[in-house]
């Protein structure tokens, strides 16, 4: 297993390993420090062993957790499957069948999120399925294995983007929606997150939002209207993640977690559980 420099994110309710010994050489104890969270364990560094003389051992450079790379996928996109006033009745019907089927996927896959879906869709609540971890040193509540990913976003920053941004308050899972149209925010089931509310703008959102000087100004691209680098969402969508900066709402705050969850940490084929209506 390769060695990973400090982790990214920290499952702080899951149990899977320890650290190496910190003691030398010496016949005078050294002290153990305090237990760190529990991690995942193949994501978990072991503690560099200090010498025979007094200089620890070379530490090896930085590696990336072993993440697969995947992209998001087409049919969990808000643009497939929200429409306007002005479609047509064939159009809205086709829409709805594909809301229902992204609608279908999460649920199986996160949980049950209350007053959503279909109570036939077998699924433990989506609120069990969420954990502490930190993203940057922040403390962010989403579901367990979406916290994997989200470490190697992390971990990936650190080594292609450089330290040029670091974000100041973060927003995982809650148990409410901010949408009036039916969706289902996916805040909901622990797979979003959001990047300084403060900073980065929804210039589709609700009034409250979308009123910020920021909207007002024409703009030739999203990132004008937010400070989170372009690496930054380059880096997520090489994980999974969809910025919905991209997205009608342009929401630039926000990130959710489109990818395959199997595909997370093992190179196995997509299973959907449900069948994808063509787009």
């Amino acid at each position: 297993m390769a060695r990973a420099s400090p982790l990214a994110v920290v499952l702080l309710a899951t149990s899977c390993g320890g650290l190496a010994s910190l003691e030398g050489v010496s016949d005078t104890p050294v002290p153990r420090p305090a237990a760190p969270p529990p991690v995942a364990a193949r994501h978990m560094a072991a503690a560099p062993k200090t010498s025979s003389v007094t200089a620890p051992l070379p530490v090896e450079p930085p590696a990336i957790p072993a993440c697969n790379e995947q992209p998001p996928q087409w049919f969990l996109m808000r643009r497939t499957y929200v429409y306007d006033s002005g479609s047509s009745v064939t159009e809205r019907s086709r829409k709805k069948e594909l809301h229902r089927a992204a609608l279908e996927y999460r649920t199986r896959h996160y949980g049950r999120v209350p007053g959503a879906g279909d109570p036939s869709w077998p699924a433990r609540p989506a609120s069990l399925q969420v954990r502490k971890g930190r993203f940057f040193g922040l403390e962010v509540m989403m579901n367990e294995r979406v916290l994997v990913a989200l470490g190697c976003v992390e971990e990936r920053i650190h080594r292609d983007c450089g330290e040029i941004y670091a974000p100041v308050a973060l927003s995982g899972w809650r148990d409410y929606d901010t949408f009036t149209n039916g969706e289902v925010s996916n805040h909901r089931f622990g797979i979003a997150i959001d990047v300084d509310y403060g900073l980065n703008p929804c210039c589709g959102c609700i009034a409250a939002i979308s009123d910020r000087p920021l909207c007002k100004k024409p703009v030739a691209s999203p990132f004008e209207r937010t400070v989170i680098p372009r690496c930054w969402v380059d880096t997520f969508a090489r994980y999974g993640f969809y910025w919905l900066g991209y997205d009608q709402l342009e929401d630039t705050m926000h990130f959710e977690f489109l990818g395959d969850p199997e595909r997370i940490e093992h190179d196995e084929s997509p299973s959907s559980l449900v069948s994808i209506p063509s787009p």
